[in-house]
């Protein structure tokens, strides 16, 4: 086979597949940061195997202010979950109480669902990405 011609056909099947994907951004706001210390640990899921287990899209961001933004580019059009803690001594683990086992750094859920008995569900934190999004989540 000719080289141009192979070289046109892999180009042509990148392209298309390229041409097909339905990508769109995810701006994360996290509210009531009460202290610009350590990072906000995100972790962004589609399985529910995966929640509060595995960390599949997951970033740690520094805290520099009160007002807390972060955007995921490009992420493909589908149901999503997130999690999130105030990682305040950027340890990189949700930090738990000796006694009683609670967390004792803040954190939130997509959604921002009642946690005040145990983590909420899966089914609770999903939202479906079909557009650009801003997401709100309360610590």
């Amino acid at each position: 086979m000719n080289k141009n011609i192979f070289l046109l056909i892999i180009s042509f099947l990148f392209g298309w597949s390229a041409f097909g994907q339905n990508t769109h951004n995810l701006t994360l706001e996290v509210k009531s940061i009460k202290k610009v210390v350590g990072n906000i640990s995100i972790c962004i899921v589609t399985e529910k195997g995966d929640f509060l287990e595995r960390c599949k899209i997951g970033r740690n961001v520094p805290i520099e202010s009160k007002d807390f933004f972060v955007v995921f580019e490009d992420l493909p059009a589908d149901t999503y979950a997130i999690s999130i803690f105030h990682d305040e001594d950027s340890n990189g683990k949700l930090n738990m109480g000796k006694l009683v086992p609670i967390p004792t750094e803040k954190y939130g859920f997509s959604n921002n669902p009642s946690s005040a008995f145990g983590p909420p569900t899966f089914e609770e934190c999903l939202f479906k990405l079909d557009k650009d999004m801003i997401i709100a989540i309360d610590l």
